[in-house]
Formats: structure tokens, sequence, C-alpha cells
């Protein structure tokens, strides 16, 4: 694996003619300039592919199922969210998985309604997810 890895940095950086120096490029530009997306984003993303899995069948998982909570809003209502996490007095929900899938999903759908998790497949969901967090201006989930 790790031999791969380093296989296509290395075509990265012979394709693009990269000028690879510890001080001249930080972070964000070596993840533009390889064309990936950073940790943080590949986790969010696999997070948010997890739930939709959940959501149209690939995981059958039933005590997992009758955890997520849906949202239906009244229509004269404001909010927007498509789920509810789970609430406790303390905080040990605050980052189980569905808790945090819930409010990411939550977070980037309010910045960009058109992003569907039930009506699409899971390659299309993945590629919208991708284009959303590797957007600079709308830092979605940042």
């Amino acid at each position: 694996m790790f031999s791969r890895v380093r296989k296509y940095i290395g075509a990265k950086i012979r394709e693009k003619k990269i000028h690879v120096s510890r001080h001249n490029l930080g972070y964000r530009e070596l993840l533009e300039g390889f064309e990936i997306l950073s940790l943080e984003d590949r986790r969010k993303i696999a997070l948010l592919t997890y739930l939709q899995d959940m959501l149209q069948g690939r995981i059958t998982d039933s005590h997992l199922l009758e955890k997520i909570n849906i949202q239906v809003a009244r229509i004269t209502s404001r909010m927007r969210n498509t789920f509810r996490p789970s609430t406790s007095r303390t905080n040990i929900m605050k980052f189980s998985i569905l808790n945090r899938a819930s409010e990411l999903y939550n977070h980037i759908s309010g910045k960009n309604p058109e992003l569907d998790i039930f009506h699409i497949n899971r390659q299309q969901f993945k590629s919208e997810l991708t284009q959303i967090l590797s957007l600079p201006s709308t830092s979605a989930g940042r």
C-alpha cells in the first residue's frame, strides 16, 4: 500500500513538475498540486457515505437504523435540517457515528441544499461531496 502511494506521489511530481521544498509550499498547496483531498475531508466523505449506505439499505444493522432521527419539518417552519441528532445530559453521544454524520450532513446541506442523500447513487454522492469539500470559498463542514 505504501509503495503504491509513493509511486503515485512520485508520478504526480514528475507529471506536474511540482518543485517540492520544505519552505515554499504549504499543506493546502501540496494537496492542490497532487489533486487529493485532506485526511479530514476524506473522513467526512467516508462518514457521510456510511450514513447514505444505511439510508439506502446497503447496511442493514437494525440497531443503527432505529437510532437515525429523520426530522420532517412543517411547511411554515424555519428548520431545514434533515436529521435531528440525539441529545443526552452528558457528551457521551456527541461523538457517536450517527450524531457526527447527522450534524455534518445538516451543516453541509444547509450551505448546499442541492445535495441529496436519499435519491442519488453512491458514486454521484461521493463526487458531489468531493466537489463541495474541495471548494475553498464554502469551507463546508470546517
